[in-house]
Order: C-alpha cells, then structure tokens, then sequence
C-alpha cells in the first residue's frame, strides 16, 4: 500500500503543520508514503521533521508523486490519495471557485484508474451554496470522508454530504510523542481577532478582567500561535504593562515543537483556536475554550464531541474564572490517549484492507 499526499495548508500555522504531520505519521504506520512538498516552504518542512517522525516517507514534486501514483497502480497496487484536512466553510468564488471546481475534476480522474482518494479530519459549518453543492459532489467521488465531530458529521447529513463517520481530530496523533507536563503557575492565552469585529475588544476585556482577579503569582503566556495573531497578543501584553504578575510573548507560528513547548506545563490554555486548546490537552493543561458564537462552531462540535464546556467570548467573563477554578478535574493526558487510540483504530480500518490485499 501507498498513500500520497501534496501538501497545501496554511504553512505558518502551528496547528495546520500538526495535523499535517500527524497524517503522515499515521500513514506512515500502514505502508509507504509519498509527499508532494513543492508548495511548502523551508520552514515549513523544518517544523514536518519528517526525518524524525517518519524518516521512510519519499518527498518529491508535484510531478513526481502523480508519476509514482500512476506506476503504483499500473503494477496493481493500492494507492490512496488524501486531501489536506482542516475546517471547511464560506463559499467559494472567482479563481477559488475554479480551483475547486479542477481539483475535484483531478479526484475524479484519480477514482477512474483505482486511485482511494481519502479526506480525514474534516469539519463543516457555514457553507455557502456552490461550495455546498461542489462538496456534495466531491463526497460521491471518494473513497472514505471522515469527519472530525458530531456536529460536522449532522452539518454534513443535512446538507446532502455523505461521510463514513467520525474520527478525533488529527493532531491528538501527537499523544504518541508529546507527553503532558506537571501543571504549573501558568496561565496560556492565545486568540484570534480576524473573524468578527468586535473579537479583539472582547478579548481585551476578559484578559483585563482575568487580570483583575487571579492570583497574581500565576504568570500569563501570551502564545500567537498563527501569524497574524502577533499584532493582537502584542496589544494584549501591552495592555498588561501595568501587572503585578510575569507576563511573556511567545511567538510560535509554523513552529509545532515551539508550540508544543509553549503550553507545556501550563494549568490551562483560555483561547479561541481549536489547535491552541488541543496543543494545551498535548501539553497537560486544562483547554478552556472561549468562542465567539456565530464562527466558531468547529470549536463547539469538537468540544461537544469531547463532552467538554464550551464558554462564550461574548459572555460574562466570571464563568471563564470558574472554568479556571475547576481546571484541576480536567484529565487531559487520560483524554489525549483515549483519542490517539481512536485514531489509530480509524486509520487500521482504513488502511489494513489494502495490507490484506483488500
């Protein structure tokens, strides 16, 4: 068996890197794997570090990999292509239209010479109705279409998607490797502001108040974990200039280990990125999830899936220091392994068929 894969993602994105290198690795564990780099930059493949999570994985051009995909079939061998996974939302339009539109003409060629073509760790929310229909579409023409929660997974059943069921999300595959730290004195933060406007003065707000009220020998790590996350977690230290308490930046887009080492130890992560709270799980402390109702509901399926509370970034911020109080009854490593083992299980099931001669 082979599969194959052609990396295309937010490459400065810490957490989009994890679950790049997550699906490689758990590849990597059934057979052969071929990587279409050509898009990815230096950086980019420095924090994959393939040659430490899954040394045997061939690396090559876009060329080369439909090359090798063509002669692995023509030898009537299994081959599996999988699509890069992530979140799924908006509508799509101009030259993002076309490009959906040729990408799943390639899927298509790819079914008619026996190619499994494969999308694992998918959400849905919020599409628009071309983007709908060509994901309708697209869904027909795979192999298996996985989602990553429940409320993807009845998104993607009411609107006419049809998926194969739910998996955790990628990046719990790290659990493998990214072992939880003893809980310190230390508070992450880490969100976003580019969705609403009114995002960045409500974080603002609740860091003010978390300020206010928690002790103040418990630090603040403030993590800007995508890039464009700086110019809001710079304004946020600024904002704390006057605190009793140690406050630091960390500055860890498109790196995973940066990111891993970030929440490492920490009592709890309070953010509104999905990777962020699931790098703090990774790292042993407690994931407070603080979402902004309308756009994040990748974040609250994911959560309702884990049985894990959700707070919102509109609301009060006295129920985001209650979730902090409580942060101890939260078994992050108990969790992170349960998902890994739930991960492990999907892939076996889609991937030993092929090692059977299936």
């Amino acid at each position: 068996m082979t599969a194959f894969l052609s990396m295309k993602t937010q490459f400065e994105n810490a957490g989009d890197v994890l679950i790049n290198r997550e699906l490689i690795r758990l590849c990597a564990e059934w057979g052969d794997v071929v990587v279409d780099v050509t898009r990815c930059p230096p950086e980019f493949l420095r924090s994959l570090d393939l040659a430490r999570h899954a040394p045997d994985v061939r690396q090559t051009t876009s060329v080369g990999l439909f090359g090798a995909m063509l002669k692995t079939r023509l030898r009537g061998q299994p081959a599996y292509y999988f699509l890069s996974p992530g979140g799924y939302f908006g509508e799509r339009r101009g030259l993002s239209a076309l490009a959906l539109v040729a990408n799943t003409a390639v899927i298509a060629a790819m079914r008619l010479v026996g190619v499994r073509v494969c999308h694992v760790g998918v959400s849905f929310e919020r599409l628009g109705p071309f983007h709908k229909r060509m994901l309708q579409l697209r869904a027909r023409l795979l192999h298996r279409l996985i989602v990553r929660d429940d409320a993807s997974a009845a998104y993607a059943q009411d609107n006419g998607i049809r998926h194969a069921g739910v998996s955790p999300d990628l990046a719990f595959g790290a659990a493998a490797y990214a072992r939880p730290g003893e809980r310190g004195r230390h508070i992450a933060i880490s969100f976003r502001s580019d969705q609403t406007p009114a995002q960045g003065d409500e974080v603002m707000r609740l860091v003010q108040a978390l300020d206010a009220v928690l002790p103040v020998d418990e630090d603040f790590r403030l993590v800007a974990q995508v890039a464009r996350d700086c110019p809001l977690m710079d304004n946020v230290a600024q904002s704390l200039r006057g605190s009793r308490r140690r406050v630091e930046t960390m500055y860890v887009h498109g790196d995973v280990d940066a990111a891993l080492a970030a929440y490492h130890g920490c009592r709890a992560v309070v953010s509104n990125r999905l990777h962020a709270l699931l790098f703090g799980v990774l790292g042993g402390c407690t994931p407070v999830a603080v979402i902004s109702d309308s756009v994040n509901a990748k974040i609250g399926g994911l959560w309702a899936t884990l049985g894990l509370p959700v707070l919102s970034l509109e609301g009060e911020p006295g129920l985001v220091l209650e979730a902090l109080r409580s942060s101890e009854t939260v078994e992050t490593a108990k969790l992170a392994d349960q998902q890994r083992n739930a991960l492990q299980r999907t892939f076996g099931a889609l991937l030993r068929p092929a090692m059977q001669g299936g």
